[in-house]
């Protein structure tokens, strides 16, 4: 998860504190990169039935939109190329802020990844 939110046990200090993660994509086809989408999923502690609730935005006919976020610029990318998503959520505000930095490695180049730029929403 990107992201967690327990709303049983949070205090405003701890939502003041921002959550990081950092998501790698092994890349299985050539294409065109021009952005990433991203979808809210919602999981919840197993019902006595032992069933988990779960509400994701990915399902059909959700209310929750796919965010897009485009790069600056599109990026062409390779089999075996890696991208390197370091993701930062703060959620101490009113509106949660979000940021994406999007780096790819490409595949046999031991050289730094090239850096594609920093997505923010909202």
């Amino acid at each position: 998860p990107f992201e967690q939110l327990d709303f049983g046990s949070a205090t405003a200090g701890r939502l003041a504190e921002p959550q990081h993660s950092r998501i790698s994509f092994g890349l299985a086809r050539a294409a065109s990169l021009r952005g990433l989408a991203l979808h809210i999923e919602v999981a919840f502690p197993p019902l006595a039935e032992g069933a988990a609730p779960r509400v994701s935005s990915a399902d059909e006919g959700s209310h929750w939109p796919t965010v897009l976020l485009p790069l600056p610029q599109p990026a062409e990318v390779a089999v075996g190329d890696t991208l390197v998503v370091e993701a930062e959520a703060r959620s101490a505000d009113e509106q949660p802020r979000y940021s994406f930095h999007v780096w790819l490695q490409r595949a046999g180049a031991p050289s730094q990844p090239e850096a594609l730029g920093c997505l923010c929403y909202p």
